[in-house]
């Protein structure tokens, strides 16, 4: 089963050309988590100044696959600030958010203490099994002198 989780800033949405001269960013963020027998990988990039989604894959080597458990334990920690409305970033959502992304919003100044938090998340799923993950990859763009004759 693949997870996908798009946690919206909604003060942005709400305020889109203001938004920046009362706070210098957003905590805004998506990633899909899947789970399988193997086990729980979340899967994220955080740019333009943090790190691609290879990046991530390569540098969280170690951490994934996570158990049942230790990813019940991630979404616990995502809660802390993705289920926030109308709430205020503290130091303690900043760690969390830190915790799941490798990402502090208040070093890289896109976040202060006493900012306005107001999450909006959205969780859709899709379960998947081996033939369903080939005939997707049958439709992501191949070089022609790559590409399968189907039959």
């Amino acid at each position: 089963t693949s997870i996908l989780v798009n946690t919206t800033d909604v003060e942005v949405m709400r305020n889109p050309g203001t938004l920046f001269k009362s706070r210098p960013g957003t905590f805004a963020h998506c990633f899909v988590m899947t789970v399988s027998q193997a086990g729980v990988y979340i899967l994220h990039g955080y740019g333009p100044r943090g790190y691609t989604l290879l990046q991530h894959m390569q540098s969280k080597s170690s951490k994934y696959p996570l158990s049942f458990d230790q990813a019940k334990e991630w979404v616990e920690t995502f809660e802390l600030y993705a289920s926030d409305r109308r709430g205020i970033w503290t130091k303690e959502v900043n760690q969390a958010y830190r915790n799941c992304f490798d990402v502090d919003l208040v070093a890289l100044g896109c976040m202060r203490i006493g900012s306005q938090l107001d999450a909006y998340t959205t969780v859709n799923s899709l379960e998947f099994n081996a033939s369903i993950v080939r005939e997707n990859f049958d439709l992501l763009p191949q070089k022609r002198s790559r590409r399968r004759n189907k039959t």
